[in-house]
């Protein structure tokens, strides 16, 4: 119970984050991106989320999804990092490598559309405000832009678009040439490799309005609303970063690296010197209450905290050895604690 219980509801909507300790692994290449989509239309086979919108960076991840339950989003995350793990140690020949900051992951709920609104419209801006590209449409990385901008507009809640993913299996992920540097010709070609190895191939599926309908957002007029709300936030923070290129001091901040950069560049594991420079400590800071309207926020927060105080006496029973105890809904079970010696009554220490 050493971090702050997650709160996750069926059918609730949330925005999962998680990040790497350190390096950029999720590079814009030909190959990582066959091996994303192919990790994430795996773990999704099943159902266990339904996936609204995603932007991969490189070294951290944007998601907004609507939960099954709460082991189903857990397993969700949990596996997708874990064969991301997989797949960077075969691609950078290493036996072992701790890739993901402890306890990092981030799950907030979604409890109104402002919130939601805001969350999405800085996902997909995050590549123009980190100076990576002036906006979306020029991100070569993975996201869910052209499946928002092909059926997210139309104002169904149920619209979804899917692709067919090619699942590239561990053994067949080959190790990359000179510490990670490779061509464009080089990347086409292990794409071509790894997508000619892959035995089954599963469907990514995108459904950028299904958040709505766990905050009662059904209408088509309604739905059409609030996506313009979300394209004209979204245009908004891209323009607030062209102008601080515009008005930075060093010339070298002036431009974005641009799209045929970011797709030559190198699966690093180390901070670059702009990482450095930027570093700051978000291991223990995590927003378990996302909302905007503040009175809904003032009584979340005290749902919250009478939320961890029953986690807290749960636990606490569970320590005692009462395991009938109820827990509260949304509430993960931690692993349970030891209630008794291990030792066999005639141990003696003293005969060590």
């Amino acid at each position: 119970m050493g971090r702050p219980p997650r709160w996750i509801f069926s059918g609730q909507a949330y925005d999962i984050c998680f990040r790497t300790r350190q390096g950029l692994p999720f590079v814009c290449t030909r190959y990582m991106r066959k091996i994303l989509k192919g990790i994430v239309a795996r773990v999704q086979r099943d159902g266990k989320v339904r996936i609204c919108h995603m932007v991969w960076m490189g070294n951290h991840v944007h998601m907004i999804i609507v939960a099954k339950d709460k082991k189903a989003c857990t397993d969700f995350y949990g596996e997708v990092q874990k064969q991301l793990t997989e797949a960077v140690k075969r691609l950078m020949g290493k036996s072992h490598l701790s890739l993901w900051q402890a306890n990092a992951v981030t799950v907030s709920p979604l409890f109104d559309v402002e919130s939601a609104i805001q969350a999405i419209a800085y996902a997909y801006a995050n590549p123009a405000q980190a100076h990576l590209v002036e906006c979306i449409e020029d991100y070569p990385g993975v996201s869910s832009w052209e499946a928002y901008q092909a059926v997210g507009q139309d104002g169904r809640g149920d619209a979804f678009l899917s692709e067919e993913c090619a699942w590239v299996r561990r053994p067949h992920i080959e190790r990359l040439p000179r510490g990670g540097r490779i061509s464009y010709e080089e990347d086409r070609m292990l794409s071509e490799r790894l997508e000619e190895k892959a035995e089954e191939s599963h469907e990514l599926t995108f459904e950028p309005n299904a958040w709505m309908r766990s905050l009662r957002v059904t209408s088509e007029e309604r739905i059409r609303e609030v996506n313009e709300e979300i394209a004209k936030r979204h245009r908004g923070l891209e323009a607030e970063a062209r102008r601080a290129r515009a008005n930075a001091k060093e010339s070298w901040k002036r431009t974005v690296k641009g799209a045929a950069a970011l797709e030559r560049e190198r699966l690093r594991l180390e901070d670059t010197k702009e990482q450095q420079r930027k570093k700051v400590k978000k291991g223990n800071e995590r927003m378990v209450i996302n909302c905007l309207d503040a009175k809904l926020r003032e009584y979340l927060l005290e749902a919250y905290k009478d939320f961890r105080a029953e986690c807290r006496r749960c636990y606490e029973k569970w320590k005692q050895g009462d395991f009938t105890v109820e827990w509260p809904p949304g509430a993960l079970y931690p692993p349970a604690p030891h209630t008794k010696n291990d030792f066999p009554p005639q141990f003696n220490l003293a005969t060590i």
